[in-house]
């Protein structure tokens, strides 16, 4: 964001759970109300969790899920 800045642009940064909807709102009023809108978004939000698939409970799988999948969609 330094580089953006110093370079005359502007850029932001929100931290938000991308599963929950109404952080994702959140996210897209806090940062285009500012600015007028969004022109670029970078979604790289993602996690693995790294374990044999019979050790992979359902809410390790939920997670990722909601976080690759669900995240994915409503920040689109």
């Amino acid at each position: 964001m330094e580089k953006i800045d110093a370079a005359g642009g502007i850029a932001v940064a929100i931290q938000a759970d991308l599963g929950e909807e109404a952080e994702v709102t959140a996210l897209s009023i806090g940062s285009a109300t500012p600015y007028g809108g969004i022109d670029v978004i970078v979604h790289t939000a993602g996690i693995v969790l790294l374990s044999l698939l019979v050790d992979l409970s359902f809410d390790d799988f939920d997670r990722m899920r909601r976080t690759n999948v669900r995240g994915a969609f409503l920040v689109t």
